[in-house]
């Protein structure tokens, strides 16, 4: 399958839907049920939009949020019929984080959202471009889930992250690490970000530096400025008829040198 290459100015307007994402995901942030995995904070792609996990309301039902680039347009509704719809164009993050506020206080969920992530001030956006890089990323995430779905239960959802605005899953080894907090599984992690031209990435922790000396597919390589692990740029699978296959190929050997590491 091809990976189409990106549009082009995608930089700012992935800045400006990254503030939208944030104010979409102070929802969640706030009143979703915590996963110990921090995986109510995630978005799932679907064909009309980012997603956010269905929040309970203390009178019984849920709400859900969903944020649709192409269209430029943030849904909130909820199982008992409540439902907004805010146009993007022209909108701040903190506009919107505004009125979500007033819709969730519909739903009976009291209190104001957690906006410390939420940049103030108006954004950049290109609507078009912002559609553009949805069909994108669409293709992107059923590249992911092709691999996701072939590691089994150990592997956790694949998320748009509001945070960092990148798409990614984990999966987990058998063997524990120690830590300040008590043991956590090993892992290793498989996702794409749009910034500094775009790229798939994909992390064992905890990192053993001997596997530097393993060689990665084409256009792969080891990361070890700023962060630990891999990385493929997505100018080298952007465009080609079998980029997507090429990301698969990135993934499973990725995930077969780094899984001795992490189980026990």
């Amino acid at each position: 399958m091809i990976l189409h290459p990106f549009p082009p100015g995608l930089e700012p307007t992935c800045n400006g839907l990254h503030a939208y994402a944030q104010a979409v995901g102070a929802v969640a942030r706030t009143h979703a049920v915590v996963h110990p995995n921090w995986w109510h904070l995630g978005l799932t792609v679907r064909p009309d939009g980012l997603v956010t996990v269905p929040i309970p309301l203390d009178s019984g039902g849920t709400l859900a949020v969903r944020f649709d680039p192409a269209a430029a347009a943030v849904e909130a509704v909820s199982s008992g019929g409540e439902e907004v719809a805010i146009g993007l164009d022209g909108a701040t993050p903190t506009e919107l984080a505004e009125e979500l506020i007033r819709f969730v206080a519909r739903c009976g969920l009291a209190g104001d959202l957690d906006l410390g992530r939420v940049p103030p001030g108006p954004v950049e956006v290109d609507w078009d471009v912002a559609a553009a890089y949805t069909a994108t990323l669409i293709d992107i995430e059923r590249t992911l889930e092709q691999h996701r779905v072939t590691l089994g239960t150990a592997a956790g959802p694949l998320l748009v992250w509001p945070h960092g605005f990148d798409l990614s899953f984990e999966w987990f080894g058998t063997r524990m690490v120690a830590g300040e907090d008590g043991e956590a599984p090993a892992q290793l992690n498989l996702g794409f970000s749009p910034f500094h031209g775009g790229y798939f990435y994909s992390n064992p922790w905890p990192f053993d530096e001997a596997l530097v000396d393993t060689p990665l597919p084409d256009g792969a390589s080891w990361h070890l400025d700023g962060w630990q692990g891999t990385i493929l740029p997505y100018d080298q699978v952007g465009g080609l008829e079998d980029g997507a296959d090429r990301v698969l190929a990135y993934a499973a050997a990725v995930h077969r040198v780094a899984r001795p590491t992490l189980d026990a």
